[in-house]
């Protein structure tokens, strides 16, 4: 199968599994973008085997959209069109409970509070440098309330869209705005989190079994996380 005026973008394709997919593709006449972190010496040997084949390519290097001191930043998602592109990400900089070494919004004496943010950003040049970034929520969020395997985990996936034509962009997030913090009655002896992630439910006791009810009031609580978006920067 030629592969000819195709393009291909392969991460980690410097050594390894990617330089194995990166010349398998340029042997079948694509041009490559080689990406690689810190390894260059590495990524130019790719190129020159690259064009050993007959093909063309070039090396590039991640961008640092939004360097931060603090905070987290992750699940990001982006759109380009035109030479104009836009990202949106989850970000914890606004985390009253903030390190480095603890889960996003778990606090020294192991409550949670909120702490997720919608941040975003644009570039106008292909990526070569990229605006300040600006938070579209209004409403932080804790993402630990127990709501998932009989309200006794909590979940966030990656669950962020953004999609653009040219200078508009709309993105897409689910967050945990409306979930009501409640308290659950089996833990008897209330733990580490103290209540702060417990989700409100409603149980029964049967005395006679020794067990609790399944949760019986679940839209009480909140089932899931709810979808919000907004017209991004």
């Amino acid at each position: 199968m030629s592969l000819k005026q195709k393009h291909a973008l392969i991460t980690g394709s410097s050594r390894g599994i990617g330089r194995g997919i990166t010349l398998k593709l340029a042997g079948a006449g694509a041009t490559i973008a080689i990406h690689h972190y810190q390894n260059e010496a590495a990524a130019k040997e790719t190129l020159r085997r690259i064009k050993e084949r007959g093909a063309d390519g070039q090396t590039t290097t991640p961008t640092l959209i939004d360097n931060r001191a603090t905070g987290h930043q992750g699940y990001p998602d982006i759109a380009a069109d035109g030479g104009m592109l836009h990202a949106l990400w989850w970000d914890t900089r606004n985390d009253p409970c903030y390190s480095a070494t603890r889960p996003v919004g778990n606090c020294a004496d192991r409550s949670t509070v909120p702490a997720l943010d919608i941040y975003a950003t644009n570039s106008n040049d292909d990526g070569a440098s990229w605006a300040a970034s600006t938070k579209v929520t209004d409403v932080m969020s804790n993402g630990n309330y127990e709501q998932f395997d009989n309200r006794s985990v909590p979940f966030g996936g990656d669950y962020l869209w953004i999609t653009a034509r040219g200078s508009f962009a709309y993105g897409t997030w689910t967050d945990w705005r409306n979930t009501v913090q409640g308290s659950d009655p089996r833990e008897v002896t209330e733990d580490e989190d103290n209540a702060t992630a417990d989700v409100k439910q409603c149980r029964t006791f049967n005395a006679t079994t020794g067990t609790w009810s399944g949760d019986q009031c679940p839209h009480d609580g909140g089932i899931d996380q709810d979808i919000y978006g907004a017209v991004m920067p």
